[in-house]
């Protein structure tokens, strides 16, 4: 925001230099990012009078011009099509500087001498305006005087701010003055608009309808009838050229002026463009088309608020105006709009379109309400008194249900709880009225607040307004004063950060990817409807992550392509889910996804060993290990995002862990990989609930354990982990592991069958097992496989 001092000198007196000033503002919580001194240094340059005007003698275009400088005339020849006698000018002498660093010498032009130069407001550089020379007031410039001291206007410094998106009131000269005065204790000094109502009854002119209250709560129309449109005064182009709007006809200057005046958005209409002389505030259809004053058609949304005549559309509301009700030069009556608009219609529109304008940075953080009046006022003062207007009598302003000022509730124990110091009641009285609150009460006080201070609402809000006037410099360093915090994590923070460090040391990196994806991908990664989000940033971020696999996929391929040879990456992060409560439904998942290369490196020796879908089960096999979790891997039902065939389901007690396996053909294809990549997927909350999170010790093997071998037939269709499940489950107390190590078909084996080899170790912490001991055991696992599983002892 820019904020021009002398403009900000109309409404509070202060004798700081810019930059003392700009240091007090920014310890006082408005940061002043940079500070821009004074205007064009007009040296050598000063108001002449043209005294007559003739034809150049060798040059039709040229004109040569005797000027009048206050003690002697000078010859100038000068270009510019609009010179003429009588004329207040610009005039710079030989040795002027002009923009640019040209110094201005006396020069012959086609044989004729020109002892200065007649200025246009280009070569002076307060505007862009080249076409013609600049003419100046006579009732505001004297002949003879330097030019600098009669355009005091652009003599200015002009304050960058930085306003924080909760001080909407600070986007405008007022709420800045507002500041300075309690910064400084200096007097807000503001006189409300005079208006003299001549023209017609204004709720005889223009009706106003709203059909959404809650997206429009406040609407005010001023009338201004008889208006002349043509060019702004000096003092106004230069006021609004020095905070970087650009003047373009006394109407739309004056709606600019008060916009940066009073921070209130304005739209001027050209009342006589407007169909039954109605205004309709509504909300849009969906696919409804609006052409906007830049000349784009917009496709909105049923979300949108448009302002309507009886017929059509002429505004989108609190952004930007149509071009079907401008204003342009015959222009004779103007229809003021000042509203109040819902904050979030505003910006949800704005965002969703792309469009950001003066008006909506300010409407979609929030304006006072209270300033519909006083702007719409403000500007029909000035178009009375700059465009020659008749204001209409009486004003329209609909507000059914008003936004009435608040209160706060502020015990003084409270105020020296959070600063750590005691404050003087009537210190912290004083304060807060500096700001523009009302105080009543001294323990606790009662904070009155205004509508324009959106952001206080509750005590801690009040108490960093005392302490940013107070000075926190002046907040002495308090060795009695004692903080703790005690940074405590729940026991399923402290399981998932567990598995975090189990899987980096397994060789994986970890990724943070966005809970936000488009509509396909959650779709593509679960089997329910995925949670969709009302104001998404762009089709890509349009629904809540059913899967963490998407996201990983991403970062899977950025590395890829950037020739990474290994890629194991996981994500432990929640997942969203549809609920029948007001909230989705969300839980942790614990997904890695592995592909490329063993080694991040080439071996010396040239070889290296692809990933593959063992490395992606060996990982889960190590992490149930670490985690205690005994659980077997059996043929999994279809999973939304594995191929089928390679896939299997992390079971334990019947209970599904997550699962392993192969990438589906369709998503490789999707995300255009060229070879295989490997997923496992854990719900964190399953597992955390199957963990032992007591660890019995076991002293290191004193006794040698007995290896046994064992073969046996079984059908193609039978999970190898069943089997080791119906082994473990029956077997006793000394069988310490079995392994699958071979599985065989072919000659020897039936069509429909395979050939399955174990190797089992039996132990006893206590004594060496003696064979009498484990062959009992050993016949019993094989009369049990043969029972359970109709298996055959292979011979």
């Amino acid at each position: 925001m820019k904020i021009s001092l002398n403009w900000l000198g109309d409404f509070v007196s202060f004798s700081l230099d810019p930059k003392t000033l700009s240091d007090r503002l920014t310890m006082a919580g408005l940061e002043v990012e940079e500070i821009h001194s004074g205007g064009f240094p007009f040296q050598k340059i000063i108001v002449g009078q043209v005294e007559s005007v003739k034809i150049h003698p060798k040059a039709d275009k040229l004109k040569v011009c005797e000027v009048f400088n206050g003690s002697e005339t000078l010859r100038v020849v000068c270009g510019a099509p609009n010179v003429s006698e009588g004329q207040l000018v610009p005039l710079a002498l030989s040795g002027a500087v002009l923009k640019g660093g040209k110094t201005l010498e006396a020069v012959s032009i086609r044989g004729v001498q020109s002892d200065g130069m007649i200025c246009s407001e280009n070569e002076l550089g307060i505007s862009d305006q080249h076409e013609g020379i600049m003419v100046l007031d006579p009732d505001r410039y004297r002949i003879g005087e330097p030019f600098r001291s009669s355009t005091n206007n652009w003599d200015d410094t002009v304050l960058e701010i930085a306003v924080t998106p909760n001080r909407p009131d600070w986007l405008s000269h007022l709420g800045i003055a507002r500041e300075v005065s309690a910064v400084l204790n200096q007097p807000f000094v503001y006189s409300e608009p005079e208006i003299l109502e001549k023209g017609d009854d204004t709720d005889k002119m223009i009706t106003v309808r709203i059909h959404d209250q809650k997206a429009c709560p406040r609407y005010v129309v001023r009338i201004v009838q008889d208006v002349c449109v043509s060019s702004s005064p000096e003092w106004l182009r230069n006021r609004l050229e020095s905070v970087g709007v650009r003047s373009i006809n006394n109407v739309v200057d004056i709606t600019n002026y008060v916009l940066m005046e009073t921070g209130h958005p304005l739209h001027a209409f050209d009342y006589d463009l407007l169909q039954g002389k109605g205004i309709e505030v509504r909300t849009a259809k969906r696919g409804e088309t609006f052409v906007t004053l830049d000349g784009k058609s917009r496709i909105l949304d049923s979300e949108d608020l448009l302002i309507c005549d009886r017929e059509k559309p002429i505004a989108l509301a609190g952004i930007m105006g149509g071009l079907n009700s401008e204003i342009h030069s015959e222009t004779r009556n103007i229809l003021i709009e000042s509203a109040y608009f819902d904050p979030l219609t505003i910006r949800r529109t704005a965002k969703r379109l792309g469009l950001s304008t003066e008006a909506s940075q300010r409407f979609g953080r929030g304006t006072d309400p209270e300033n519909a009046v006083r702007a719409a006022n403000r500007a029909s003062e000035l178009l009375s008194e700059l465009a020659d207007g008749r204001t209409s009598k009486g004003i329209v302003d609909i507000y059914p249900d008003p936004i009435k000022p608040w209160t706060v509730k502020l015990p003084k124990k409270r105020v020296s709880d959070i600063l750590g110091i005691d404050i003087p009641s009537q210190t912290m009285k004083n304060l807060l009225t500096r700001l523009g609150l009302k105080v009543d009460g001294d323990d606790p006080m009662i904070v009155h607040v205004p509508t324009f201070r959106q952001d206080l609402q509750q005590d801690v809000d009040i108490i960093e307004e005392i302490v940013r006037l107070y000075g926190y410099e002046n907040i002495q360093p308090n060795r009695t004063t004692r903080v703790t915090f005690q940074e405590t994590e729940s026991f399923e923070q402290i399981f998932q950060e567990t598995i975090r460090d189990y899987l980096a040391s397994m060789g994986l990196t970890e990724v943070l990817t966005s809970s936000m994806v488009s509509e396909k991908q959650a779709a593509a990664f679960c089997r329910e409807t995925p949670v969709t989000l009302r104001n998404p940033l762009s089709p890509e971020t349009a629904c809540l992550r059913t899967s963490l696999i998407p996201g990983i996929l991403d970062a899977v391929k950025y590395n890829l392509n950037r020739k990474v040879r290994k890629c194991w990456f996981f994500e432990i992060g929640n997942i969203f889910l549809p609920s029948t409560d007001l909230l989705p439904f969300e839980f942790p998942m614990a997904v890695c996804v592995i592909g490329g290369w063993l080694h991040d490196f080439l071996h010396w020796e040239g070889r290296d060993e692809a990933t593959s879908f063992f490395h992606a089960k060996g990982i889960v096999e190590r992490l149930l290990s670490c985690l205690h979790v005994d659980a077997d891997l059996i043929v999994s039902e279809k999973h939304p995002a594995l191929d089928p065939s390679m896939t299997l389901s992390i079971v334990r007690k019947e209970q599904v862990l997550g699962h392993v396996g192969t990438l589906s053909p369709d998503i490789l294809a999707e995300w255009d990989f060229q070879n295989p990549l490997f997923v496992l997927e854990f719900n964190v909350n399953r597992l955390f609930d199957q963990v032992q999170h007591r660890t019995q010790y076991k002293s290191i093997p004193r006794f040698p354990s007995v290896h046994r071998d064992l073969a046996l037939v079984f059908d193609e269709n039978t999970p190898v982990g069943r089997i080791q499940s119906a082994v473990k489950d029956h077997c006793g107390d000394i069988l310490k592991d079995i392994e699958p190590f071979d599985v065989y078909r072919g000659e020897q084996i039936p069509p429909g069958k395979k050939s399955v080899a174990f190797s089992l170790t039996f132990y006893s912490p206590d004594r060496t097992l003696k064979e009498e001991e484990v062959d009992p055991v050993f016949r019993e696992i094989i009369q049990n496989l043969e029972r359970d599983f109709s298996a055959t002892l292979r011979s």
